[in-house]
Order: structure tokens, then sequence, then C-alpha cells
């Protein structure tokens, strides 16, 4: 049996605020602070911590009703 959970954007940990120094949405934050200037826009991003994510998976995936959906 196979389960397949397909998080959206997932940040840092909730608590310690470790995360993914490679990931392209961080990389983009850090250029804005480092250039004093963001793109212009409307844009917003749905974000969640890795430890609640990670929680979650743990969860669903030993829910019987889950297998195989």
């Amino acid at each position: 049996p196979v389960c397949i959970y397909r998080p959206g954007r997932i940040s840092g940990h909730s608590q310690t605020g470790v995360f993914n120094p490679n990931d392209f949405l961080y990389k983009l934050i850090v250029g804005c602070v480092q250039l004093g200037s963001a793109p212009a826009g409307d844009e917003s991003f749905d974000l969640a911590p890795v430890d609640y994510v990670s929680q979650a998976i743990v969860y669903l995936s030993k829910q019987k009703a889950s297998l195989n959906k």
C-alpha cells in the first residue's frame, strides 16, 4: 500500500527557525535583504512549518482510511 502526500511550500522549523539554505524562496529573501529591495507586486506565499508538516504526515500515514488514497 502506498500513500502520496503533496504538501505545499514548507518553511523552516517553527521553534528553531532552521531551514534549507538552498531553497529558492529563502535565497530570494536573502537576496532582497542584501539588495535592500524587493520585487514589485502583491505576491503572497502560503508557508507551513516543517515540524507541523512532518507531524501531519506521520499522523495521516497511521490512518487506515488513508491507505491507497
